[in-house]
């Protein structure tokens, strides 16, 4: 499962944006060693929050400056 929400505003030659996902995933297995009848049963739940921002500016109208910092995991 991911949500995620974006947003950005503009002001004359700048663009400011950001947004925020949130991560929730999980695995399951069963884990059979060789030679063995019985299995291992493992769950793991991986869960995570990340965000961005951003800016932009128009110098001309052929150069468009940007920067972007954002986390991830």
């Amino acid at each position: 499962m991911i949500c995620a929400a974006c947003s950005s505003l503009m002001f004359s030659s700048w663009t400011l944006s950001g947004g925020v996902r949130y991560d929730h995933r999980w695995l399951v297995s069963d884990i059979r060693y060789r030679g063995d009848t019985a299995s291992v049963r493992q769950e793991k739940i991986f869960t995570g929050i990340s965000g961005s921002v951003g800016a932009a500016i128009t110098a001309s109208p052929d150069l468009t400056i940007q920067a972007n910092v954002g986390t991830a995991w």
